[in-house]
């Protein structure tokens, strides 16, 4: 395995500098989220973004800030008690925030949308679960059909750890959910010196990892 590097703006001091710096840098991919920066990474990414476009896109749905969740509601895509948890894998939603993520980084096309953290969905209800990510991707499968979106996956902390899901069950529900040849592309996990033992998770069936 070759590595490429990466920018991550998980708890980033300065987006727009750093993407320019990373640019520079001869890094391909921007790793951003719509709660990254109390809500406002994904504003502060674009202008660097436009100027960069070989840059690739890496975005999320799942967690999302109060004044987000207000929006959802206005929009009518999530309840005001869905709002208040500040978390949503709904299709409605997440057809709306990845609508939403193209606007605020000025891309017509994201080039990777990822269900940020999906075991927070349904702690300890695995069927559950499994249903609202195959519900998700089918959102996912959708917008890549449309030509919104280059692929989807998941960003998870505990998933594969705490056994919430598999690789292969991460590919059987992207299977039925696009009915065959899926758009699933990457699995991204936490991969510090704490957490190394994570990448044994990963299979030998994933179509491509991206380790953050």
């Amino acid at each position: 395995m070759i590595a490429d590097l990466a920018l991550g703006t998980y708890r980033c001091g300065a987006f727009p500098e750093a993407a320019v710096r990373a640019a520079a840098s001869g890094a391909q991919w921007v790793d951003t989220a719509p709660n990254y920066a109390t809500g406002r990474a994904q504003d502060l990414l674009a202008p660097a973004l436009a100027a960069h476009p070989s840059l690739r896109i890496a975005t999320k749905a799942g967690y999302f800030t109060a004044a987000t969740g207000a929006d959802a509601v206005d929009a009518g895509v999530l309840t005001e008690d869905q709002a208040a948890a500040g978390y949503s894998l709904a299709a409605d939603y997440v057809r709306w925030q990845t609508g939403r993520n193209r606007a605020q980084l000025g891309r017509e096309r994201l080039d990777l949308v990822l269900l940020h953290n999906p075991e927070r969905a349904h702690p300890g209800d695995r069927a559950a679960l499994h249903a609202a990510m195959r519900d998700a991707f089918v959102v996912l499968e959708a917008e890549a059909a449309a030509g919104n979106v280059a692929g989807y996956g998941v960003a998870t902390w505990a998933g594969l750890e705490e056994e919430a899901f598999t690789v292969g069950q991460l590919l059987a529900l992207a299977t039925e959910a696009a009915g065959g040849w899926h758009h699933l592309v990457a699995v991204q996990l936490p991969v510090v010196l704490v957490q190394a033992g994570v990448v044994a998770l990963v299979d030998g069936d994933v179509v491509g990892a991206v380790f953050a």
